[in-house]
């Protein structure tokens, strides 16, 4: 497949693909020993039920700018740079994006004693320190815009481990500062959890921001004959953000309530979703999501787009293999794994069966987000985003409306089957779209 790509002028960069896996392996292998440590300190309390609901906020932020943000973000960029005019665009996308994200940053602080700990689905002995981590994290979200943006720059730039590394700064020090705050605060070691976070947001994104300004330096002057069409594709550009946007607002309430139905599944389940979800992620932020970026650029710059179609079919089956394996070794070494990675300290053993029996369904979670997360690509550099976001709103509703019977029937497990159920169905309808529309044309 390699040389039939390159022979067809698809040139995809398969020598980068070792090292970037290399380096954002490094960097989830860092941010997971930082779940480690925060197991370990803490194990499956009112704190970790706390902070694990709270900080769902700013990582629904840090979610939209590296998912649907980029998802628009890095083809049009790649475009404008294409075009000379990719330094007033960013300027124009810095406006915005430093404005809404202070709004975000006072809307999170009026909320952190009233309506954010009881929309976060928390018991009642974690609700005051949800109140509390709320003003602390509402911090993040500035620097965290600021990340996703660099990150963005140098992944459509094709400057792929470049970006991981940027990426790979926040959990980092954001383990570097857990270490050493929950030192220094032994009397309040709760609110070591949040400040970190705080922490390895601001370093990261004071790196991103120091490396995409020497790269904006690099970037050609604007052509002024190319000037006219600044216009015209700002309008586009933000056409296709919002129908990202529309979809990402869906996503993040569908896992607010994932998080919500958790709760209701009783005591410590709101913890026990959150390590199940790291686990189970891992591979997804790990493989996955570096290699559907990398795919993302390539289709972007890709020399023959006419075939663009049939070489991304065989792309995505590649990437379809290679999904169902890693979900069948977690299904097969769940228990081995979650008693390797979690077991010590304040974690029980009942807490690793606990968590080992929801990846079960979360493997095959993982695998409709992969797959649904790779369509989203290649709909997006074609600029036909409505068609992913359609579906997949369409999804979290089925699986919205299973929630509550699933839950009340299978426990914590239902919860997650019914995103499988709802968000596999969009899946369903994306292949068959792709396979009469661009793989089989009339």
């Amino acid at each position: 497949m390699v040389a039939w790509l390159r022979r067809r002028g698809g040139q995809f960069p398969f020598r980068s693909v070792v090292p970037v896996l290399a380096t954002n392996g490094g960097s989830k292998i860092i941010g997971f020993a930082r779940e480690v440590y925060i197991s370990s300190l803490y194990g499956v309390s009112a704190v970790t039920d706390a902070f694990f609901a709270v900080q769902q906020i700013p990582l629904f932020i840090q979610n939209y700018m590296f998912g649907a943000f980029n998802l628009v973000f890095i083809p049009q960029y790649a475009f404008a740079r294409q075009g000379g005019f990719s330094r007033s665009f960013l300027r124009a996308l810095l406006k915005i994006l430093v404005s809404v994200g202070l709004a975000l940053t006072v809307l999170m602080l009026a909320g952190a004693q009233g309506w954010i700990p009881r929309i976060v689905g928390v018991t009642q002995r974690a609700e005051d320190l949800a109140g509390e981590f709320a003003m602390i994290l509402s911090l993040a979200i500035v620097p965290l815009i600021l990340l996703g943006l660099g990150y963005g720059m140098f992944h459509a730039e094709r400057q792929h481990v470049k970006a991981i590394l940027i990426e790979a700064l926040s959990p980092f020090a954001t383990l570097l500062g857990l270490v050493g705050l929950s030192l220094v605060l032994e009397e309040n070691l709760a609110y070591a959890l949040p400040w970190s976070f705080v922490l390895g947001a601001f370093v990261a994104a004071g790196c991103a921001v120091y490396l995409a300004l020497r790269l904006a330096k690099d970037t050609p002057a604007p052509r002024p004959q190319k000037r006219r069409a600044e216009g015209p594709f700002l309008k586009a550009f933000f056409k296709q953000l919002s129908v990202s946007s529309v979809e990402n607002v869906g996503f993040n309430v569908n896992q607010l309530l994932n998080v919500f139905f958790a709760g209701t599944t009783g005591p410590g389940s709101v913890a026990v979703y959150a390590y199940a979800t790291r686990l189970a992620m891992l591979a997804l932020n790990g493989i996955v999501n570096p290699l559907n970026q990398m795919i993302q650029a390539w289709l972007s710059s890709h020399e023959i787009p006419e075939r663009r179609g049939k070489h991304f079919a065989l792309v995505a089956l590649a990437m379809l293999l290679m999904v169902l394996l890693i979900a069948l070794l977690l299904v097969t070494f769940r228990e081995p794994l979650v008693r390797f990675v979690y077991q010590r300290g304040e974690f029980s053993a009942s807490d690793t069966v606990r968590v080992s029996w929801v990846l079960v369904p979360y493997a095959g979670y993982f695998a409709v987000m992969s797959l649904n997360q790779l369509f989203a690509r290649y709909f997006f550099v074609l600029s036909r985003g409505g068609l992913y976001t359609s579906s997949l709103l369409a999804g979290y509703l089925v699986s919205n409306l299973l929630k509550p019977f699933l839950a009340a029937s299978m426990g914590l497990s239902g919860v997650i089957w019914a995103c499988v159920i709802g968000e596999g169905l969009a899946l369903l309808f994306l292949i068959a779209r792709f396979v009469r529309e661009e793989a089989l044309p009339s």
